[in-house]
């Protein structure tokens, strides 16, 4: 298995997704406390599976019914609630247990209640993706891609990838972000190539000399296909670092 393979694995990003939209979008292994209840019903004590901005997939000991309503309670390690309405997307029973996997879509996600879930997000998910742990574990590699990003409603606006992993990447910029800001990314590895869309969250943003600022942004949503041209991108661009190492060496 390469080190991309146990990367991808680590981090929850090379399975399948578990909702209707969301087939197509990263979603981030998690374990948390999860309360689920419905109307006339009891309230049940789960555990996420993963989670992204759009739904979590839960373990719990009673089946959901296919669009059930529901209102999902998940209870952060950092002290975090998040409480919203939801509906059950999928339901199956586990094969070496009496409980359930269940998929559950967030309602509404759209309107008010989007900032909620990135704020969870931010606090609970996107920090400790790229912690010192994380980044002794999973190298990354550099790079010299061009990105454009932008973050709410601001103009669209240019900088460089010093560094780029499948979970994240470490751009120089002119301009300085806000801590937590959500930003939408579209890096170019290969300039004749569509860009590789992605969504992130500023972990970290430090002025550097001469006006430049770097700025850390752990990946949070990405849909299948960009996640893999970013892992090809990357792959590629090591084979062409070694092959030029190589020739270097033989001079």
């Amino acid at each position: 298995m390469s080190w991309f393979d146990t990367l991808l694995a680590a981090l929850g990003l090379n399975g399948a997704g578990a909702l209707n939209e969301d087939r197509q979008r990263m979603r981030i292994h998690c374990d948390l406390p999860a309360v689920i209840g419905w109307a006339g019903g009891p309230t049940i004590q789960g555990r996420t599976l993963n989670v992204n901005s759009r739904g979590v997939t839960v373990l719990t000991p009673v089946a959901l019914r296919k669009e059930q309503a529901l209102e999902v309670v998940l209870h952060g390690k950092r002290g975090g609630q998040l409480r919203l309405p939801a509906r059950a997307i999928w339901c199956r029973r586990k094969s070496d247990s009496e409980d359930h996997e269940a998929g559950v879509e967030f309602e509404d996600i759209s309107g008010p209640a989007r900032p909620d879930v990135m704020t969870f997000l931010r606090q609970e998910l996107a920090i400790p993706v790229l912690d010192d742990r994380q980044k002794r574990k999973f190298r990354r590699i550099s790079a010299n891609w061009p990105v454009e990003y932008a973050v709410s409603t601001l103009e669209h606006r240019q900088a460089q990838v010093k560094d780029v992993s499948p979970c994240g990447c470490l751009l120089l910029s002119r301009y300085p972000l806000l801590m937590y800001s959500d930003v939408t990314l579209s890096l170019r590895p290969d300039p004749a190539s569509p860009p590789i869309r992605a969504h992130g969250i500023v972990h970290r943003c430090t002025r550097l000399e001469d006006e430049w600022w770097e700025i850390a942004c752990p990946l949070v949503s990405m849909s299948e296909a960009d996640q893999a041209r970013l892992v090809n991108a990357i792959e590629k661009h090591m084979v062409v670092k070694g092959r030029r190492a190589r020739g270097r060496r033989a001079k």
